[in-house]
C-alpha cells in the first residue's frame, strides 16, 4: 500500500498522481475520504496509519478542463507554502520575508535547472533548440491555417 502524501502540516491537502485532493470525510472506520479539488470525481482513502487502502478505478478520470496536474516542483512549492502559513499561525516572533527568502532560496537551490547541465554552453544549445523548435511548430500551424 501507498503511503498518502500530505501537502500540509495539518493533513488538510493530499497530493495523489499529481492532483491536489482535500479532506472530504471521516469514515466510521476511521478512514479519511479525499476528493480531487476540482472535478470531485477522482476520490481516495487513507486509513490512521497514512495508508492509502482505497485508490480511484481506472474508469475514473480527472476533467482534462479543470483539474491540475502538477510538476514535482510545484508539488515542493505547495508544501512550502502550507508549512509558511502553518509558522505564521504558531510562532511568535515569525518573520514572512525571512521565512519567504530562506524557502525561495532553498527552493532554487533544489530544483535550479542549471544544475542539470554540465556547462552554460550545454545550456545555451538546449535553450537555443527549444527555441527553433518552437518556432518551427509556429511556422507548422500558420501553414495548416493558410
Amino acid at each position: 500500500m501507498e503511503i498518502a502524501e500530505y501537502l500540509d502540516p495539518e493533513k488538510n491537502l493530499v497530493v495523489y498522481d499529481n492532483y491536489k485532493l482535500h479532506r472530504k470525510a471521516e469514515n466510521s472506520n476511521k478512514t479519511t475520504r479525499w476528493r480531487c479539488e476540482q472535478c470531485k470525481s477522482k476520490s481516495i482513502t487513507v486509513n490512521s496509519d497514512d495508508l492509502i487502502v482505497r485508490k480511484p478505478s481506472r474508469e475514473t478520470k480527472h476533467n482534462p478542463k479543470k483539474c491540475i496536474k502538477y510538476f514535482p516542483v510545484e508539488k515542493v512549492c505547495i508544501k512550502e507554502y502550507e508549512r509558511l502559513k502553518n509558522e505564521a499561525k504558531t510562532c511568535n516572533d515569525f518573520s514572512f520575508s525571512k521565512r519567504c527568502r530562506e524557502i525561495l532560496q532553498k527552493i532554487q537551490a533544489e530544483n535550479d535547472p542549471r544544475e542539470y547541465f554540465q556547462s552554460e554552453k550545454l545550456l545555451e544549445s538546449h535553450v537555443h533548440q527549444y527555441d527553433l523548435q518552437s518556432i518551427q511548430v509556429i511556422q507548422f500551424q500558420h501553414a495548416i491555417s493558410i
